[in-house]
């Protein structure tokens, strides 16, 4: 019985974390018996859409066991709110068989293209947001071989990925650096529906 009263408590904490209240979550987290490692995820997910790193911080240092969420969730935080050097010393910090491509992809979305590139490279596992993460992020940079290249290696192509791809050759083309960049979008375009 003890597993479904945490497991029941731990969803009330979330449904009200995931709404945003904040006060509630508090109060319910205080009063919750035989914590677990989501009942103490779930006030810290709730304070990082409302910025309040200090939350997040004192609620990570006093878990008494913390896993791959709870370090996604100080590593977004402090993303989040700019703090890049915080959150790159907690990912350094995090132990390997925790890394999470939640983690990862914050960094990589907020980092300077070097920083990400490396980032990304050690990444265990790569995900979708990781792949279109960088991406759009030599896309934005014009660097479109790369891009391109990022692209190609992506197991799955979304949207976002495309649009950007295709806004990053329309921009050189436009500023007369790539004559071909239509052209080259337009050939991808091609050959992915001819592979699919």
């Amino acid at each position: 019985m003890p597993t479904k009263i945490a497991v029941s408590w731990s969803a009330l904490l979330t449904a009200y974390a995931e709404n945003g209240k904040l006060s509630e979550t508090r109060a319910i987290f205080d009063e919750t018996p035989g914590r677990n490692i989501a009942s103490w995820n779930a006030p810290m997910t709730a304070y990082v859409p409302s910025l309040r790193i200090d939350e997040v911080f004192d609620s990570f240092c006093t878990m008494p066991s913390k896993n791959s969420e709870s370090y996604t969730v100080i590593v977004t935080g402090f993303v989040n709110v700019g703090m890049l050097d915080e959150a790159e010393k907690f990912y350094s910090e995090m132990p390997v068989a925790v890394r999470d491509p939640g983690a990862s992809n914050a960094l990589i979305s907020r980092n300077e293209l070097e920083n990400a590139f490396e980032l990304f490279v050690k990444m265990l596992k790569r995900v979708a947001v990781s792949w279109t993460s960088i991406t759009v992020g030599f896309s934005k940079k014009r660097k479109m071989k790369e891009s391109v290249y990022g692209f190609e290696k992506m197991p799955q192509k979304d949207d976002v990925a495309w649009q950007q791809l295709f806004l990053g050759f329309r921009v050189m083309e436009n500023t007369n650096k790539l004559s071909t960049g239509l052209l080259g979008c337009s050939e991808m375009v091609q050959s992915q529906i001819l592979s699919e």
